[in-house]
């Protein structure tokens, strides 16, 4: 809008983008108001153009006083013109006399009028029957509220006025913010007052989030402070994802946030699955888009994104203008941009059009009415009209195109930045097509359609035939490569590619694709042109078992040389087990003792792989035996773990060390391959291997022997060695007790081996680091009583516990054990350190023939046996708690035990879960007194047993469980940290 565009063509303009039926009367008024009122515009202008928009028969009289006066009413404005231009707008025949005369008054009331004229003139005026008294006294405070009012007094009046039912809530808060909001008011007493008014549920989120806005996002104000308000909210429910991101952006992205973090922002915010893909990429850009960016690049950016098909025009223009209308930026200029955009637009629609059909002269009519920088920054979908052109495989067209200034790298860096990631969005990562699209160039384009004319013609006009590795996922000749395209490949070598350059996503080289693609005929093509052998290649030749490519590098000048990678070419033929490639290798000389980065040689691997035939002719070509790899592993451990007795008994005449690897490794002699075969541990121990060596815990060969029950025979072998037989491992455990201890091995076997090691000296009367004896850890009847036979104490006991076999023969419900114990003369009423006994266990455990066998035998079933804390009356109580068989308290009262004849009856069902759970925690009450609780003499308790006549329940029981676990009296009750629910359970007032 420059003074020398008429006034008809601005406002055509403006109407055609502005002024549409679903633009908002408040946006155009603001779209205009941002543009028109500049210095520059004289003041009739102003108002002539205000007046052509706002005067609608829609748009109330007040709205339109209001806006005049804002602009009109200036200082520099003489008292004379703004008498005559009020008069011109208000004096119509539809406005009242009283309100045409108060507007005025409004005006001419000056400093220089007295108060009493001017209440004079107000009264004169205002005090009507038909004025409305909130109205009369609403246009007095208008007028006294004078610098020389006090704050508060204004306030005051105005609330006494404005907040009322009939005051609508938007002309409340437009008065208050008139009065309150200046320099002199609080940052902190403005916000308390607008939350107070503004935060109602009938006030829209758009006018709160707008007026808080204005308060707030002052230069005073903190970034996290300014965030953090805006959170708070704008981010609910209601709001919608655009309006969000538009508040956030106009908040976050200043100049000094990093552009990283602009980024992070907004990828947090805007990425999600129903964001469209235009609309991602807007925001981005209009966050890139920082002072360091040229004008030009700003441009290039929005044109991509906006200028397609699918976008309406206004819709376009109104997103340029967001960018490009800036205080900076001159009127003209900006005309000019959004006309030059427009036309470029059609035009780059149209080459397409013409590029389709290979229309060569409509194609060369437009190229001359369009800069070519614009037909760059304007590509659709990341693709130039080059590209387009490519892919119609026309060599006229390009020609045309290039002739015409098309630039062969028109794909930049930034660009491929800005569209890379967006791609993960809508699940284009992975889509061939889609990275073709933002990563190639033309030249890359054309080698994958196989267009040699194209290709060559692209490189004469100066295209890069080496590719960008940092935007190309691949060079022009991997490409070739990959589709075995040999005359590109001798073409693209011919005109200076690099034939060793990777590509830049896995770091193939053009050889390399070639050799994985078995592609002889590309192999050989690639070495003729110049291409370098490296130890990859050869080593992907041998791994594909590639003969012919194979020899052909061997002929062709590669050589044994130390290598970068992990296996040499023999290694991986080994490894692999290609017998044919290993003897070709040897032909030319290969080292076949050389091991690789983890120190295994080929015969290593071979072995390892179980590549038998490998083997034996590694064997017969000298291949050392004795080579060992970086943790110790050896021929001869491989050897063991496969079986090969022949293969061990090479190493091991070849001078393979017997004792490696060492601990924490397991050396040969302590593998369970090797204490399995009698044979290997014969060859081992004639070999010299240490029979004392220990694992990390402290198992020695003689232990794991027996742990794994091996045969006599490996016993033998050991034990003529001269180990220590009487070594304990970390648990004080012999070979004795880890023979007993494994329940896996057969009796006839563990019998055989311990007539063996008790021949040797070993004794029977040994315990582990608990302090359990032989004896208990035997199970089995047979191993009981041989242990008895040869000389093991019958009544010996755990060290910590107290207890003999007994109790933990009840434990297990093994009656043979029992009944060999018993035989043997075991203590059948020996009590234990908690005061428990043999009959106690077996009670516990469930086990009524045990039980019978125990009483048979002598238990006294009618002991007091303490559970816990808790004296429990008899083991007939302890039957009945613990809800054992019927079967078990029958037995204990017909051994003799005491109980009630009633207490066997008793049923227990799902209903006594949570008494049976209150029980469980008994022990956890502690007697409170220092001797042992004797039975209850409360006269509460006592009373209840003299006149309850019925049977027990188990509640009951319970009951009378805790109670003996207090001291004498009910009032201790009363004292204990309990609930008081819990304390009323235990009183039997209330039973």
């Amino acid at each position: 809008m420059t003074s020398k565009t008429s006034k008809s063509d601005k406002i055509l303009r403006i109407n055609r983008v502005l002024m549409t039926n679903k633009t908002t009367k408040s946006d155009k008024i603001l779209r205009i108001n941002s543009i028109l009122m500049t210095k520059k515009t004289t003041k009739s202008d102003k108002i002539l153009r205000i007046n052509r928009v706002l005067m609608t028969n829609k748009t109330t009289k007040s709205d339109k006083i209001l806006r005049i006066n804002w602009v009109l009413m200036t200082n520099k404005t003489t008292k004379s013109d703004k008498i005559l231009r009020i008069n011109r707008v208000l004096m119509t025949d539809k406005t009242t006399k009283s309100d045409k005369i108060l507007r005025i008054n409004w005006v001419l009331m000056t400093n220089k009028t007295t108060k009493s004229d001017k209440i004079l003139r107000i009264n004169r005026v205002l005090m009507t029957n038909k004025t409305t008294k909130s109205d009369k006294i609403l246009r007095i405070n208008s007028i006294l509220m004078t610098n020389k009012t006090t704050k508060s007094d204004k306030i005051l009046r105005i609330n006494s006025i404005l907040m009322t039912n009939k005051t609508t809530k938007s002309d409340k808060i437009l008065r208050i913010n008139r009065v309150l909001m200046t320099n002199k008011t609080t940052k902190s007493d403005k916000i308390l007052r607008i939350n107070s008014i503004l935060m109602t549920n009938k006030t829209t989120k758009s006018d709160k989030i707008l007026r808080i806005n204005w308060v707030l996002m002052t230069n005073k104000t903190t970034k996290s402070d300014k965030i953090l308000r805006i959170n708070s909210i704008l981010m609910t429910n209601k709001t919608t994802k655009s309006d969000k991101i538009l508040r956030i952006n106009r908040v976050l992205m200043t100049n000094k946030t990093t552009k990283s973090d602009k980024i992070l922002r907004i990828n947090w915010v805007l990425m999600t699955d129903k964001t469209t893909k235009t609309d991602k990429i807007l925001r981005i850009s209009w966050v890139l888009m920082t002072n360091k960016t040229t004008k030009s690049d700003k441009i290039l950016r929005i044109n991509r994104v906006l200028m397609t098909d699918k976008t309406t025009k206004s819709y376009k223009i109104l997103r340029i203008n967001r960018v490009l209308m800036t205080d900076k930026t001159t009127k003209s200029d900006k005309i000019l941009r959004i006309n030059r955009t427009s036309k470029v637009k059609v035009c780059f629609k149209r080459l397409l059009a013409a590029i389709s059909q290979n229309d060569i002269e409509e194609t060369e009519k437009l190229m001359k009415n369009v800069n070519r920088n614009d037909l760059v920054e304007d590509m659709l979908h990341s693709r130039t009209l080059l590209h387009h052109a490519v892919s119609k495989q026309s060599v006229e067209m390009v020609r045309l195109l290039l002739v015409s200034g098309a630039s062969p790298s028109d794909f930049s860096f930034e660009n491929y930045l800005l569209l890379d990631p967006l791609s993960t969005f809508d699940g284009s990562r992975h889509k061939p097509s889609k990275l073709l699209d933002h990563t190639i160039t033309p030249i890359v384009w054309a080698t994958y359609l196989g267009a040699r004319e194209i290709v060559e013609l692209l490189i004469d006009y100066g295209a890069d035939v080496d590719g960008s590795a940092k935007v190309d996922s691949q060079t022009p000749l991997c490409v070739a490569c990959i589709y075995n395209l040999q005359d590109i490949v001798r073409l693209l070598v011919e005109k200076g590619a690099n034939i060793d350059k990777p590509s830049y996503h896995y770091h193939e080289r053009p050889l390399s694709i070639a050799v994985m693609q078995r592609n002889f005929g590309l192999v050989k093509l690639l070495v003729e042109l110049g291409a370098e052998i490296e130890e990859s290649d050869v080593c992907s030749a041998v791994s594909k078992n590639d003969i012919e490519t194979v020899v052909y590098f061997l002929e062709n000048g590669y050589k044994f040389d130390k290598t970068e990678y992990n296996d040499r070419p023999q290694h991986v033929a080994c490894k692999k087990g290609y017998l044919n490639v290993l003897k070709i290798l040897c032909g030319y000389k290969c080292d076949l003792n050389v091991v690789n980065k983890v120190g295994r040689s080929p015969l290593l691997l071979a072995v390892k792989e179980q590549h038998n035939h490998c083997v034996e002719y590694l064997i017969q070509q000298g291949a050392d035996l004795t080579k060992v790899d970086n943790i110790g592993k050896s021929v001869l451990y491989y050897g063991i773990k496969r079986g090969k007795i022949d293969l061990i008994k090479r190493a091991i005449a070849a001078g393979s060390d017997v004792n490696v690897p060492k601990p924490p490794y397991t050396p040969p002699i302590m593998m369970e391959e090797t204490l399995r075969s009698p044979v290997i541990v014969d060859l081992l121990v004639k070999a010299g291997a240490n029979v004392n060596v220990c694992d990390i815990l402290n198992d020695s060969p003689l232990l794991v022997a027996a742990r794994i029950g091996a045969e006599l025979s490996v016993f033998i072998s050991l034990v003529q060695a001269g180990p220590d037989m009487c070594h304990t491992n970390y648990q004080h455990e012999n070979v004795l007790m880890k023979l007993f201890g494994e329940s896996n091995i057969p009796w006839h076997r563990k019998q055989m081996l311990l007539d063996f090691l008790l021949n040797t000296g070993l004794s029977v009367h040994c315990s582990d680091s608990f302090g359990i004896p032989l004896l208990h850890k035997a199970r089995c009847p047979a191993s009981v009583e041989y242990l008895l036979d040869h000389g093991a104490d019958v009544n010996t006991t755990d060290i910590h516990s107290g207890q003999n076999a007994l109790f933990r023969a009840g434990a297990d419900r093994n009656v043979a054990v029992v009944n060999i114990l018993l035989k043997y003369g075991v203590d059948i009423n020996l009590v234990d350190k908690t005061g428990r006994t043999p009959l106690f266990e077996a009670v516990i455990h469930g086990s009524p023939e045990c039980v019978k066998l125990l009483i048979q035998s002598g238990a006294d079933p009618c002991a007091s046996v303490p559970v816990g804390s808790c004296l429990i009356l008899n083991l007939t109580e302890v039957a009945v708690i613990l809800r054992l068989p019927d079967k078990v308290c029958r037995l204990l009262q017909l051994g003799g035990a005491c109980t009630r004849d009633n207490t066997l009856s008793q049923l227990i069902d799902e209903n006594d879960r949570v008494d049976i759970m209150l029980l469980s925690q008994v022990t956890h009450f502690r007697n409170l007194s220092d001797g042992k609780p004797s039975f209850p003499k409360a006269v509460t308790l006592t009373s209840w047993f003299d006149r309850y006549k019925g049977p027990y329940t188990l509640s009951q029981m319970c009951r009378i469980l805790i109670r003996r676990l207090l001291p004498q009296g009910t009032s201790s009750v009363d004292t204990l940290p309990l609930p008081p629910v819990l304390r009323d359970y235990i009183k039997f007032e209330i039973l």
